[in-house]
């Protein structure tokens, strides 16, 4: 079934102006200066203030200045108080995000995810990503080394260790992946721990268009662009109703794309055979190392659990000792109660009978004194 089209609107302010900016045409013309995006196209305004407009059909590729969106304090020039960054990943890492079919990549986190859409961590207003649209969730980045296992793009999980689950996806829930097989039937994974991606779907071929990368690490692509009254417009079949500011993206390029996943993919079987046996070496003992803190930090919070439980059961003990104890005070009340009521009865039961005898002492000296 052929998705239906939509429109994905990225919203610019109207003061968005990047500084220190770049556009390349498909011509093989490059040129500086600060650009704005209105409706015809880019339009670049060089250092020596000649302004110029490249339409969206002419642009080979786009590259927004980041300080011009992210200010930073003049303290903060001082390369003394700059650290040298040494790179956490190796290159083509695939941070943690979700894959569309259509090769799209959105970074960040998911809640859950069902047969009928996934739920991102934090998700533009609006916005939603069905699960017919989803290729692969990754909970943990995916090294080149982790992404060859997934070269054969089967549904499945691919565990912390390396292992390959294939399965059918179920669900997400509770940090717990829930996959399907006709020969183990239903399995559950827990996210991070154990399972560090999930694939639905082999994702689609790529085609030339339009690919516009944002700060965040997340690709968004689009066959074709349009800009009216601020709000740049990218036709795209599998995102609907998402809205960014225009302060977080970093490029816009067009040309033949390659998701994430392929990317990592390429970069590993271009890799020497000596670099690929070190690298599997370390990403082995790496996840060894995070297994066993695993299994320790489940042991501490299973512990912890225990002791949860016990604690409610002794409160529990503790509610109905104090509600039993409500309860014989109601009752000593109303044996008390009863109590001064019976010595009340036995009172007006003596005076009574006092009554009665003086009664009868008094009929008794009347009749003698009758005789």
């Amino acid at each position: 079934m052929r998705p239906s089209r939509l429109i994905f609107l990225i919203v610019f302010g109207a003061t968005f102006v990047a500084q220190a900016d770049s556009v390349q045409t498909r011509a093989g013309r490059t040129i500086e200066g600060r650009i704005t995006i209105g409706v015809d196209g880019f339009r670049v305004v060089t250092p020596d203030g000649k302004g110029e407009i490249i339409p969206f059909a002419q642009l080979k590729r786009a590259v927004f200045d980041a300080l011009s969106a992210v200010p930073i304090p003049a303290s903060a020039t001082n390369s003394a108080v700059i650290p040298a960054l040494t790179p956490v990943f190796p290159p083509a890492t695939v941070p943690i995000g979700v894959l569309t079919w259509g090769g799209a990549f959105l970074a960040g986190g998911v809640r859950g995810a069902d047969d009928s859409a996934v739920r991102l961590t934090d998700p533009p207003a609006g916005f939603t990503l069905t699960t017919a649209n989803t290729a692969a969730i990754f909970f943990q980045p995916i090294t080149p080394y982790r992404a060859s296992r997934l070269r054969a793009a089967r549904p499945g999980v691919l565990l912390v260790n390396g292992d390959f689950v294939e399965g059918e996806f179920k669900s997400l829930e509770s940090g717990s992946i829930k996959l399907t097989s006709v020969l183990f039937g239903e399995r559950s994974f827990e996210v991070i721990r154990e399972a560090a991606a999930v694939i639905l779907r082999k994702p689609s071929l790529p085609m030339e268009q339009f690919e516009v990368q944002l700060r965040d690490g997340s690709i968004l692509l689009a066959r074709a662009l349009r800009a009216e009254a601020g709000v740049l417009t990218l036709d795209d079949p599998f995102l609907r109703d998402l809205r960014l500011p225009a302060a977080q993206i970093e490029e816009i390029a067009f040309g033949k794309t390659t998701n994430r996943i392929a990317l990592a993919w390429a970069v590993w079987e271009s890799l020497a055979e000596t670099d690929r046996l070190r690298f599997e070496q370390q990403e082995k003992l790496i996840a060894k190392v995070a297994l066993e803190q695993g299994l320790r930090w489940r042991s501490h919070t299973e512990l912890l659990d225990q002791v949860r439980v016990a604690a409610e059961k002794a409160a529990e003990k503790t509610l109905v000792l104090a509600n039993a104890a409500r309860e014989m005070d109601a009752v000593l009340q109303i044996a008390t109660v009863a109590v001064a009521a019976h010595g009340q009865a036995v009172i007006d039961f003596t005076n009574k009978e006092k009554i009665y005898i003086e009664l009868a002492h008094k009929a008794a000296l009347l009749a003698a004194e009758a005789k």
